[in-house]
């Protein structure tokens, strides 16, 4: 269950700072992802929780920069634990991944790690109603359907009384048989025009592209995962970390869906700011 508690901070501190990096992540990352995977596959995760200063790998060193401060929790309402209200209060309908401890479901990893008394093999990842025994299968679960909500919310949306549709013309056939105006969405949120909503989505598109992830190795950033790789076979610890935000972890399916997560927030306030 070790990506577990990245998850946990993920939601927290992406949502409050979707557009800032901490001081050891303030590089965006480019290049091969697979090369980097690969040249530090096996090297094994911290487990981190909210608190920092409990963010300890297992020869007890630091493991990341995590932090939960009181301007969070404010932000949260006093859920900073779970993030959830957060995610909530920037964008609904955004996918989440609940777990399930026998006949309960949470979306807290924490509340489900004391239902299960500690045993993570009594713990069931839930995403988009489908179970998973494995975390990491349910990772990649989850990343496929933010992916698909961050294309879909950054994309002009044609709506005709209780249809839905991204087809211009599936939209006007639409709106002629049932004599119902078409009005225009993106990120859940209604514009007047298809020209504002093609604005809305066009800013979007462009909020998210500016979020990216950094990979570092041995406390240095790189923008480059090539490099970051090359670095990371000369390294002693032969590991590699990737920050989003202010989020580190060095499970890169926890980091994809960080930087998914990132990015779908930082489109909803982009277009909830072109809104007014």
């Amino acid at each position: 269950m070790r990506c577990i508690m990245y998850t946990l901070a993920i939601v927290v501190l992406v949502a409050t700072a979707a557009n800032t990096f901490a001081d050891n992540c303030a590089t965006p990352a480019g290049g091969d992802r697979a090369v980097a995977k690969k040249a530090c596959a096996g090297s094994g995760d911290a487990c981190c929780t909210k608190d920092a200063a409990a963010c300890k790998t297992a020869d007890g060193k630091a493991a990341c920069a995590t932090k939960t401060t009181s301007a969070t929790k404010g932000a949260c309402d006093g859920k900073a634990a779970c993030g959830i209200a957060c995610a909530e209060k920037v964008t609904a309908g955004m996918p989440v991944m609940a777990y399930s401890v026998s006949d309960k479901s949470t979306r807290c990893p924490e509340e489900a790690k004391a239902l299960a008394d500690g045993d993570s093999s009594k713990i069931k990842f839930v995403v988009a109603d489908e179970s998973y025994d494995n975390e990491q299968d349910a990772l990649a679960a989850y990343a496929k359907h933010l992916d698909g909500y961050l294309k879909k919310m950054t994309a002009v949306e044609y709506v005709i009384g209780d249809d839905t549709t991204c087809c211009p013309n599936s939209a006007k056939a639409l709106a002629e048989k049932n004599g119902k105006p078409i009005h225009y969405r993106v990120a859940t949120v209604d514009f007047d025009s298809k020209e504002q909503a093609e604005k809305a989505a066009k800013v979007a598109a462009e909020a998210a592209d500016k979020i990216s992830l950094t990979t570092m190795v041995d406390g240095k950033p790189y923008t480059c995962e090539k490099s970051a790789a090359a670095a990371c076979q000369l390294s002693e610890k032969k590991s590699m970390a990737y920050c989003v935000g202010e989020m580190k972890t060095e499970c890169r399916k926890t980091a994809d869906v960080a930087l998914l997560q990132a990015k779908i927030l930082s489109a909803a306030e982009a277009v909830a700011k072109l809104q007014g």
